[in-house]
């Protein structure tokens, strides 16, 4: 018995030494992950320990009056290169499509990029807005027409009449929904903009529109539906310019300064969430919504009523920011999370409009908010627990100073390392012809 005992002494000291000498497991802090996005990242080849997180931003800037960037250029996040190697130029695309100078990103959501894509359909007619879907991490792309809208030939007027969202939740299905807000001015009247919904599912492989019979009467003249119908000349609320989230299934959407759009991969509105009060004798804008941590977050700009108000951002005056965060898709209710002073945030900087600057996303995965600085060209981070400021990159070497009306193109980017376009239609790997 005691020769065992001694044995068994011996083994777990043994064992004891194993572990100590074996390196310690890499954590990310505060980073709260569901076990379905642990299940769902990765396949067999590619499995990790963790599902991968932001890794950093696709950039580029428009260069003429034409939908055209130029990107080719990555803002890595990570200190090493522990997330597979990407190509930022996309040359798995532009090696295969026509007009590459034409292609530029439009979202993206859950590792795979949006891409509009302007092809010509012969020498003598004018080129035709389309879309690609892809996952860089995998090189797998689709091609998605055009959504069919009878917009003419003024590609600049198109980019500011259209708005379209990427929806892809891998913990809910492979497939990918596209949500396109098409704004279209009565040409009788010169005042009402009537905003029609079009939507595209890759299970499918066809678009579906709110005026078809996909929509009933009711869904169409439905009280929820109201927005789509306004009058420019009293309304100013507008999908242009507005940032978007994914939470739970459901597109949430900025619309004006002070509403909140719940929308359903169908395109149908669900819920229109005010945005958060603050004071009394204050006023906010809606900057941001996005998504992080699994809840929707709301960043508003906070400041004195007369000049906030304003429409022309160059009016506007703001000390702050405050974050906030819905309880969950079927309420209203909004819980204060954090307050940025602009001092905090830019020091002595005068930075109190949104020419100065701009939310470009929330970590997904912890409390970290990203921004550019356009005076100077930086991109900042912000940490609510720490409540503290770091400079993580310049693009001044690159663009030069950027304005808000001349703004670069920052695309979040968190790899999805499954084989995602297995069964979609049209889907290619390193594809070698065009559709």
């Amino acid at each position: 018995m005691e020769m065992e005992n001694s044995r068994r002494r011996r083994q777990l000291r043994n064992d004891d030494t194993e572990v100590l000498a074996a390196p310690p497991l890499r954590r990310r802090a505060r980073f709260a992950v569901s076990t379905a996005r642990r299940e769902i990242h990765g396949d067999p080849l590619h499995r990790t320990a963790l599902p991968p997180t932001l890794q950093g931003f696709f950039h580029g800037r428009e260069v003429d009056d034409m939908p055209r960037q130029e990107f080719g250029q990555f803002a890595s996040l990570l200190r090493t290169p522990a997330a597979p190697a990407i190509d930022p130029s996309f040359s798995f695309l532009t090696k295969v499509l026509p007009w590459t100078d034409h292609i530029f990103p439009l979202d993206s959501c859950n590792g795979l990029l949006l891409f509009g894509h302007l092809a010509p359909d012969s020498d003598d007619t004018p080129p035709e807005l389309g879309y690609i879907v892809c996952n860089p991490a995998t090189e797998q792309w689709v091609a998605v027409p055009g959504c069919g809208c009878d917009v003419g030939d003024d590609l600049g007027f198109i980019m500011l009449t259209t708005h379209v969202s990427l929806l892809f939740d891998p913990a809910r299905s492979s497939h990918f929904h596209l949500v396109l807000f098409w704004d279209d001015l009565d040409i009788i009247d010169g005042t009402t903009l009537t905003t029609t919904v079009h939507t595209y599912s890759s299970r499918a492989g066809v678009w579906s529109h709110s005026e078809d019979d996909d929509w009933s009467e009711e869904e169409r003249q439905g009280p929820l539906e109201g927005w789509r119908r306004r009058n420019m000349l009293t309304d100013c609320s507008s999908l242009c310019g507005s940032s978007r989230a994914l939470v739970d299934g459901l597109l949430y959407l900025t619309l004006g300064r002070n509403w909140i759009l719940q929308v359903d991969a169908q395109g149908k509105t669900r819920r229109i969430v005010p945005a958060p009060s603050v004071h009394a004798d204050s006023e906010t804008h809606v900057l941001f919504v996005g998504q992080s941590q699994g809840l929707l977050h709301c960043i508003v700009e906070e400041g004195f009523p007369a000049l906030l108000a304003s429409d022309d951002p160059r009016m506007r005056w703001s000390y702050g920011l405050s974050v906030w965060v819905l309880q969950g898709p079927d309420t209203q209710q909004w819980t204060f999370k954090h307050r940025i002073s602009n001092l905090q945030l830019f020091g002595n900087r005068s930075y109190r409009n949104m020419l100065d600057y701009h939310v470009v996303t929330m970590h997904p995965d912890c409390n970290l908010i990203f921004f550019v600085q356009h005076r100077d060209a930086w991109m900042i981070s912000y940490d609510i627990d720490r409540q503290e400021v770091r400079a993580l990159q310049s693009f001044q070497h690159d663009f030069g100073p950027i304005t808000l009306l001349d703004p670069i193109t920052l695309t979040p980017y968190v790899p999805y390392l499954s084989e995602l376009f297995l069964g979609v239609i049209g889907a290619h790997k390193q594809a070698v012809e065009v559709l």
